[in-house]
């Protein structure tokens, strides 16, 4: 890559950041929404602009986004961690564990599917979220081949002993 081709890439960030920074409601609907539902974007841009929005902006990305994909793939994982806070609300949870039911198969031995289980497990509440996406979440957990981190079990088998 050129030295030219890099500062026309950092350019583009700092203007993807500014206009999700001035129109974040415009820019979910029109700008990031559109990206993350397309194929596999420059994850970097992606990254830069939703790590600039506010909890309801990222609740209205996070909502469009499960409308909208019926299976995850591989590079979703990355650019949906900006979008954990949104997962608190019950609902959006929900929608997002059956997404990821759905994904699990052919996303078994992906390391980075893995790595987003343990962070989506470690978000889990046993109070606000039914015993069965619990059961779900579980489920999903253990049918992956990736998956490395003790804590992460631990705290899904906390959850199921809650419900």
């Amino acid at each position: 890559m050129s030295e030219s081709d890099e500062q026309r890439g950092r350019t583009l960030i700092r203007c993807l950041v500014q206009l999700t920074t001035s129109f974040p409601g415009v820019s979910v609907e029109h700008l990031l929404l559109p990206l993350l539902t397309g194929p596999e974007p420059e994850i970097s841009k992606l990254d830069a602009a939703i790590t600039t929005l506010s909890l309801q902006f990222k609740t209205a990305l996070l909502s469009g986004f499960l409308d909208h994909v019926t299976t995850l793939e591989e590079w979703h994982t990355s650019v949906i961690q900006p979008l954990y806070p949104a997962l608190q609300d019950p609902v959006s949870m929900q929608r997002f564990v059956a997404l990821l039911a759905v994904s699990a198969g052919p996303l078994v031995r992906s390391t980075r599917f893995g790595r987003l289980l343990e962070s989506v497990a470690r978000l889990v509440h046993p109070d606000t979220l039914p015993s069965s996406v619990i059961h779900q979440l579980n489920t999903i957990f253990a049918g992956h081949k990736t998956i490395y981190s003790i804590g992460a079990k631990t705290i899904l088998e906390s959850a199921l002993e809650g419900c």
